[in-house]
């Protein structure tokens, strides 16, 4: 049971068996996205370094 400053919180626990953990549910989903994003970036950097984007652009 979730407990907040004022004590326990049915109110919090009626939900969660009603409708799920939303709050916990939403922290999976962003780091699955956090996750997905470190790779995409990760094979953009790989990708430009094969190529050698990495150098630096005369001007």
């Amino acid at each position: 049971m979730l407990k907040t400053a004022g004590g326990e919180s049915p109110i919090y626990d009626m939900l969660v068996a009603e409708l799920g953990d939303i709050p916990a549910d939403t922290r999976r989903t962003a780091e699955q996205a956090r996750r997905t994003a470190a790779a995409a970036v990760g094979s953009l950097a790989t990708a430009g370094a094969e190529d050698g984007a990495d150098q630096a652009m005369p001007r």
